[in-house]
């Protein structure tokens, strides 16, 4: 949310996010004794776990309130970053690296050896963003010969994890059921297939082409036809989105999944895939 002064501007996460996560932690800790009393004879084990599970998510919840609760104040005259509630302050003459991970929902800017970091989930955070570009350009270099978008591995280990129980659930039922363990692990071997073949690990964009590197195996587009740009907003954050065609084939790009932002590169991606590879 920007503030009506001029000086400073003020960033923070929205109210209803904040609100969700303190009302979530207050929800959860207080449910944790609530199952140790409900389970009473029977605390050992289901109780204990629900109770510990229970712990744990309110502690996580109240976790993401007090991130959600830090706002940023941003003196321009100053070229000043101030980080509240702590008040701690970042020069951006003294910054010397800027990381932008829209999956991570975080920008990262290093300063003395250590990094503050920057919530996607603070409102009007991309028109922040638009001015530390203006007034360091270097710490934003444009991509070169090609440009790598990596794409963030949380889904694939939490692919991996579905792939690893299924085939233990295969092997646990084989000796009783061998018919639903047969299915479970034929499941689980399409799953892993999926993954090798089907998952991106990267995108390349290179004068002319596009190469999507997969685990197993890579593709290249030629010849791009039309693009579309989007925005959408998810878990608090607004994720830019640019749907590219080659001819009867698309191919999807979203800050949701990359590691690398896209959004300030994108007349650069669309003027390098339409250029000729001799360009």
């Amino acid at each position: 949310m920007t503030a009506e002064t001029i000086e400073p501007v003020s960033y923070r996460t929205g109210k209803a996010d904040r609100t969700v996560a303190l009302g979530l932690a207050i929800f959860l800790l207080i449910l944790a004794p609530g199952f140790l009393w409900v389970s009473g004879p029977f605390l050992w084990p289901w109780g204990a776990v629900a109770g510990f599970l229970s712990a744990l998510g309110g502690a996580a919840a109240l976790t993401w309130w007090r991130i959600a609760s830090t706002s940023v104040e941003w003196f321009s005259d100053r070229g000043v970053l101030e980080f509240r509630p702590r008040r701690q302050q970042v020069e951006l003459n003294r910054v010397t690296k800027i990381e932008v991970r829209p999956a991570r929902m975080v920008t990262l800017l290093w300063s003395g050896g250590r990094p503050f970091r920057l919530s996607h989930r603070l409102v009007g955070l991309e028109a922040l963003l638009d001015s530390l570009r203006l007034l360091r350009p270097e710490l934003f270099p444009p991509p070169g010969a090609e440009a790598v978008f990596r794409v963030s591995q949380v889904g694939t280990l939490a692919h991996l994890a579905f792939v690893g129980l299924t085939v233990a659930a295969g092997v646990l039922l084989t000796p009783w059921l061998w018919g639903w363990g047969l299915v479970l692990e034929a499941g689980a071997l399409l799953a892993l297939g999926r993954l090798l073949f089907f998952a991106p690990r990267e995108f390349v964009v290179r004068p002319g082409l596009l190469l999507i590197r997969y685990w197993l195996r890579r593709r290249t587009y030629r010849g791009l036809t039309s693009f579309q740009e989007s925005h959408y907003a998810a878990t608090g954050a607004i994720f830019f989105r640019a749907r590219l065609t080659f001819g009867r084939r698309t191919v999807l790009l979203d800050e949701g999944s990359l590691l690398d932002p896209l959004r300030p590169w994108m007349g650069w991606v669309t003027t390098t895939l339409e250029s000729s590879p001799s360009d």
